[in-house]
């Protein structure tokens, strides 16, 4: 089975509401919260894929996601998605999201993780797309370094994350951007990169802690990169730093 409240779903049952009046927009969120519930819970299957963008509203009402993660992990859910686009209040998944050990697919959007110490891993999950994450007690390595099968990893304005470190040798493509408090970034371990792209909002420091500047250092960590982009505050390189063989455009 695959569930999905699409982007036009949400917009139509925006457009409803707005029709019936304020007082039947108010309870959009309830009647979003029982259709989803009821298209879970009417189902006794396994769920393969499952992927909902939660409405807009000013207010801080959030559906129950709790319930609809807890019944998820119960069916095998192997593709997810979660998504709530215009949200300033970010909802702290619950530990039982960690539960879900089948996922392959994980698409998160403004969200909070917190990894519990039993966790051992998404042994199954070799797509990342995290937009708007936080991750709290320091455990987004723990996290990344429990998926040993991870091929693709898409960060975008995530928070708490200070000092990255990859780890994984079936790591394919990394895919970074716009993290202001970055500080560090280490790529040594995780030499099969084939695709890497690199857009941050300040300097970026190595391990010894100075700014990376030699583009040299960076590509000798990456034998296997054919896709390479580095703007913003990554591109503050030394003048003199040359141009490897390797990256220089062929004639």
């Amino acid at each position: 089975m695959i569930v999905i409240c699409s982007i036009q779903f949400c917009r139509e049952l925006d457009g409803f509401f707005v029709k019936e009046g304020t007082f039947f927009y108010m309870l959009k969120f309830y009647r979003f919260d029982e259709i989803v519930t009821k298209s879970l819970l009417l189902h006794l299957g396994e769920i393969e894929s499952f992927r909902v963008r939660i409405p807009y509203h000013i207010s801080l009402v959030l559906p129950d996601m709790n319930k609809w993660i807890l019944y998820l992990s119960w069916r095998k859910i192997k593709k997810l998605t979660l998504t709530h686009k215009y949200v300033t209040y970010r909802h702290k998944l619950p530990p039982y999201f960690f539960s879900c050990l089948d996922l392959t697919y994980l698409k998160l959007h403004n969200f909070v993780l917190s990894a519990p110490l039993e966790f051992k891993g998404f042994l199954n999950l070799y797509r990342l797309l995290l937009k708007g994450v936080e991750f709290t007690d320091n455990c987004f390595e723990r996290v990344i370094s429990s998926c040993p099968v991870l091929k693709t990893l898409s960060l975008h304005r995530c928070f708490g994350i200070h000092h990255f470190n990859i780890t994984g040798s079936n790591l394919k493509r990394f895919l970074i951007k716009d993290d202001e408090k970055f500080k560090s970034i280490s790529l040594e371990n995780a030499s099969n990169l084939s695709e890497v792209s690199v857009s941050l909002e300040r300097v970026v420091t190595g391990r010894a802690g100075k700014p990376v500047s030699d583009l040299g250092t960076l590509v000798d960590t990456l034998p296997k990169v054919k896709i390479l982009r580095l703007n913003g505050m990554f591109l503050q390189l030394l003048d003199e730093t040359p141009v490897l063989p390797m990256l220089s455009p062929s004639s």
